[in-house]
């Protein structure tokens, strides 16, 4: 791997990008200044837009991506990173790690701000009218009513572990 490439909205992944950057030495570097050689191989970070990886395909295309990072408001789970690697169009080869970053709308802008605040007030009046939630739902729960983050290097030891077996 020759760099960590991130595409960062409200900050999360950036900091998720940073971190691993840290622990493996490899440099994170925002997609948009990159200046590695066509083909490179990376480990790729983008924030979720409707299940989107935002940056990908654009990673994608020129660079030879091992992993990708989709940092959004969902746990982790087989489900959802089947759902991501689906949804992204991202080959069964490469490694796909979903990670929860956190919320703060206040660093939103326009029709984005709108939507998100939609969104979030509509998800976290059905978690709230579940009668019985999982721990991960009343995380979620607990971002979508208070904001907050949960970027930490505890959250990437699955992405330390892959990292470890294929550098």
């Amino acid at each position: 791997m020759e760099a960590i490439l991130y595409a960062s909205k409200t900050g999360f992944t950036e900091q998720f990008a940073r971190l691993l950057a840290e622990a493996t030495g490899l440099p994170a570097v925002p997609l948009a200044s990159a200046k590695l050689p066509e083909g490179a191989p990376i480990v790729y970070a983008g924030w979720l837009r409707a299940g989107k990886v935002m940056g990908y395909a654009q990673a994608a295309k020129k660079y030879r991506v091992e992993a990708v990072l989709a940092v959004g408001l969902a746990p982790s789970s087989p489900q959802q990173e089947k759902a991501t690697r689906d949804r992204n169009q991202i080959p069964a080869g490469n490694a796909v790690f979903c990670l929860r970053g956190g919320l703060t709308i206040e660093k939103l802008k326009g029709m984005e701000k709108f939507a998100m605040r939609l969104i979030t007030s509509s998800t976290a009046k059905k978690l709230a009218a579940k009668a019985s939630r999982t721990p991960d739902e009343d995380d979620e729960l607990d971002i979508l009513r208070n904001g907050g983050h949960r970027v930490s290097l505890v959250a990437l030891s699955p992405v330390l572990a892959w990292y470890q077996a294929h550098k």
